[in-house]
């Protein structure tokens, strides 16, 4: 149980780490666009 616990959460961080790169990533694209405009 632990294991799979510890794995989880893990699992979940990566995830979120992921989420916040793609976030970032977006940002600055949205940030990009109107300078270019």
């Amino acid at each position: 149980m632990l294991i799979k616990e510890l794995r989880g959460t893990e699992s979940t961080q990566d995830a979120c780490a992921k989420m916040r790169a793609n976030c970032q990533k977006s940002t600055e694209q949205m940030k990009k666009v109107p300078t270019i405009i």
